[in-house]
């Protein structure tokens, strides 16, 4: 890890078991991934996909060593055992709606430190329509913007396998709408 961007994560070791029971079952479902060297080796970025099920966060960030950080719906740290969790998976949460400049700073604080921020843009599983959050917080902390777009997919046989598109980084420049509307 760069001693001038220490890792910023909640729990490390945590993070590292998770992350890595995610990846073993990935292995095991046949999950592709088409262009992960887009994610950078270093430096700040955000990596902004569409959101599909409750798996897709630990699938976006897989194909990368880097640990990743995510915003997430602040109903999800409820529980203690979910909240052990999140935080455990790097997950900070985020009241949606609103301007939750409690999150903001926290976002903002982990692209200064030169990581890596997965931001579901959409807002909820399912959504159709990218909000400006993640744009705002890429202009903000002058951060390229890694876009995936998460499909589900029949293989051969009738089973479905997620595939996970990287695509090329969106440079923070234009304006907030303009933005918003290339990381769509």
């Amino acid at each position: 890890m760069n001693p001038k961007n220490p890792d910023l994560s909640n729990a490390p070791l945590s993070f590292d078991l998770i992350s890595g029971l995610w990846g073993m079952y990935f292995a095991i479902i046949g999950v592709r991934y088409v262009n992960p060297e887009n994610i950078p080796a270093t430096g700040a970025a955000i990596i902004a996909a569409n959101h599909l099920t409750t798996i897709d966060p630990f699938g976006v960030g897989q194909p990368t060593e880097r640990r990743v950080h995510f915003m997430a719906k602040k109903e999800l740290f409820g529980s203690a055992l979910s909240r052990l969790y999140m935080l455990s998976g790097n997950a900070f949460p985020v009241e949606r709606g609103k301007m939750d400049l409690t999150a903001i700073k926290t976002a903002l604080r982990i692209l200064r430190g030169g990581q890596l921020l997965v931001i579901f843009p959409q807002g909820t599983r399912g959504g159709t329509d990218a909000k400006s959050g993640a744009s705002f917080l890429a202009l903000k902390a002058k951060v390229a913007v890694i876009p995936v777009g998460i499909s589900l997919e029949r293989n051969w046989f009738g089973a479905r396998r997620f595939t996970f598109r990287y695509g090329a980084a969106i440079p923070a420049t234009g304006s907030l709408e303009q933005h918003t509307s290339a990381v769509s």
